[in-house]
């Protein structure tokens, strides 16, 4: 079974399925896997963690409700900083 990609973004109602929005190739950066739960919560809740974070350092994220994290900073030492909240929210809760 191929796996299916689905985006959308909560800036914008158009689809990117149907060609009336375009998301770029997630190039680089750490895929990691955090249950369902977690990443349900983060995209929910998400801005909250991810402000505080860009006080710190620059990155990019994707949050998929499926469990999977796109993770790129600029830093290899800020993805894996990045990677391990990501980790510590999914084990202790939010």
């Amino acid at each position: 079974m191929k796996p299916k990609c689905s985006c959308r973004s909560k800036a914008s109602k158009k689809e990117w399925m149907t060609g009336e929005a375009y998301y770029g190739e997630l190039k680089e950066g750490m895929l990691i896997y955090v249950d369902v739960t977690t990443s349900v919560w983060l995209e929910k809740n998400g801005d909250q963690v991810f402000t505080k974070i860009a006080k710190l350092c620059q990155f990019e994220v994707v949050v998929g409700v499926n469990g999977r994290v796109w993770i790129k900073a600029k830093e290899l030492e800020d993805t894996v900083v990045i990677y391990n909240l990501m980790k510590v929210l999914e084990k202790n809760g939010f």
